[in-house]
């Protein structure tokens, strides 16, 4: 194997291995939200599917040094996967770890509705004459049922991940890369 074929196939080794840890450890949030959140007000609820969106969407994002997963991983079977692996990218990209405040949501027509985040403000009329405000942001709120479907997803990528890693890890081993049995660490250089 060439220096250059070599030094390209242990980044896409080091891409992928992130992708897997990331797409393992949203697997693991969904879990968790399935078996132990019951209501979308548990005050844990929106961090963890904040947290489902940024680690499904970080492999796709560019990683100094390696760059991104190739979007060949999600190219999956159906169309309705394909979009919702969009709606994930674009949710973390848009809502969850970004904030766009201009972002529509459209009808059934595709003709604007409103903003997706709305800002809230409440007057309250006191006793002693004065009026007192409160503020707060309106967002749309992720279902429960949701969850089960991203995790479907996620397990997809991850098997088509786990297949990629064993394949690069033979082409390492097949062209005289040398791994000790224990522990190994591959510099990228």
């Amino acid at each position: 194997m060439l220096e250059a074929e070599l030094k390209h196939v242990k980044k896409t080794l080091w891409r992928v291995a992130f992708a897997k840890m990331s797409i393992a450890r949203a697997i693991k949030t969904c879990d968790f939200i399935i078996f132990n959140i019951k209501t979308t007000g548990d005050p844990i609820y929106y961090p963890l599917a904040t947290a489902i969106f940024v680690l499904y969407a970080r492999p796709f994002g560019d990683n100094n040094g390696v760059g991104m997963v190739s979007s060949k991983y999600a190219n999956y079977d159906s169309p309705e996967k394909r979009n919702f692996h969009e709606w994930l990218i674009h949710g973390r990209n848009k809502f969850y770890a970004h904030t766009d405040s201009e972002i529509k949501y459209y009808d059934v027509n595709n003709a604007p509705v409103g903003s997706v985040l709305q800002l809230s403000i409440v007057a309250k009329d006191m006793q002693d004459g004065t009026v007192e405000y409160t503020t707060s942001v309106q967002e749309p709120e992720l279902t429960l049922e949701i969850i089960p479907r991203i995790k479907v997803i996620c397990e997809d990528l991850l098997k088509t991940l786990l297949a990629e890693e064993r394949e690069l890890l033979r082409r390492l081993i097949e062209n005289g890369y040398k791994l000790e049995i224990g522990s190994n660490v591959m510099d990228l250089e």
